[in-house]
């Protein structure tokens, strides 16, 4: 497939508005290494190869374990390898993800603010919402890697 269309030509302005988000993540309380988890999981369930070779790259650079990345399409099945901090989170992004199939449950939502606090759940929701943002971007246009 070939790339549709160039946006930092296009419309550079939404690369600015873009970066004002990821400006932002690198202030909140979640650490980096957990952001790239949620941002592989959402690039995996969006299909948004672009985004998945990105980040699976900037999670090794950080040493997120090999294995993990290998695992998180499978986190569920995989709690030996995860947190309970870090299935709360993933199990969040999946939620939030696909949430026009049933919305946020109470469960996902409780376990999240349990691991990370509300502040930290908005943060968490906010990363979330920045790298489905960034999928649905690359996807549209098809962005080359």
């Amino acid at each position: 497939m070939s790339q549709r269309m160039d946006l930092a030509k296009v419309q550079p302005g939404i690369f600015d508005a873009m970066y004002k988000l990821k400006g932002y993540l690198a202030i909140t309380s979640i650490p980096p290494s957990l952001q790239e988890l949620v941002f592989i999981r959402a690039s995996q369930l969006n299909q948004c190869g672009f985004c998945l070779d990105m980040h699976a790259v900037r999670a090794l650079e950080m040493g997120v374990p090999a294995r993990s990345l290998v695992l998180v399409n499978t986190w569920h099945e995989a709690h030996a390898h995860f947190t309970a901090a870090e299935r709360a989170a993933l199990a969040f992004t999946d939620e939030v993800t696909h949430i026009s199939e049933g919305g946020v449950s109470d469960a996902a939502y409780a376990a999240v603010v349990n691991a990370f606090g509300e502040s930290g759940a908005a943060e968490l929701l906010m990363a979330i919402i920045t790298i489905n943002n960034w999928n649905r971007l690359m996807v549209a246009v098809r962005r080359d890697f």
